[in-house]
């Protein structure tokens, strides 16, 4: 006959306890990630990276404290990345696409005049309210994160472009008439 098995009690870790967001949370976090960046006027924070073959752009990434308390987390990704009027609605169609498939960061198609610009740009970005209070392990995933699905962004559109040229090479080349 089988012997019961005892049942082990794992000591419950201290969680630590939520504080109040501020731009000293994005400090450290940018600060324990070892990564370079500027501050603006109301001290929020820009990190650039260089052009990446990979993605086929450079991103810069502004983490800010925004709302009426700073009580909001906002994360925006910009690419060195511009579409021509011609590519309006592709860009457009790409950017819905991804937010069909992907929960985070929201992705979307920016033009500052729209009937004066000659390119538009694919923006991303999500705001998060921390009004309650956030711990620093979980601030910095959520950073992270976000950080991680605008790269990720970037490679996947990048082979849509290269899909949307090949479909349209081979629709020039058909042999078929």
């Amino acid at each position: 006959m089988a012997e019961p098995q005892k049942r082990t009690r794992e000591r419950p870790r201290t969680q630590p306890a939520p504080r109040v967001f501020s731009r000293e949370m994005i400090k450290r976090y940018l600060d324990g990630q070892g990564l370079t960046y500027l501050r603006d006027a109301a001290g929020d924070f820009r990190v650039d990276f260089a052009h990446d073959d990979d993605l086929d752009c450079a991103l810069s990434f502004w983490i800010m404290a925004v709302g009426a308390d700073d009580e909001i987390l906002g994360v925006e990704a910009r690419s060195t990345r511009r579409f021509s009027r011609e590519s309006w609605d592709w860009a457009l169609y790409v950017v819905n696409e991804w937010n069909k498939r992907m929960r985070y960061p929201k992705a979307y198609f920016f033009v500052a005049e729209p009937h004066e610009d000659k390119t538009g740009e694919i923006r991303l970005d999500q705001y998060v309210d921390l009004e309650k209070g956030i711990h620093q392990q979980l601030f910095d995933s959520i950073v992270f994160t976000v950080m991680g699905g605008a790269t990720r962004f970037w490679g996947w559109m990048k082979e849509q472009n290269l899909q949307r040229h090949f479909a349209y090479v081979s629709e020039e080349n058909r042999l078929d008439g």
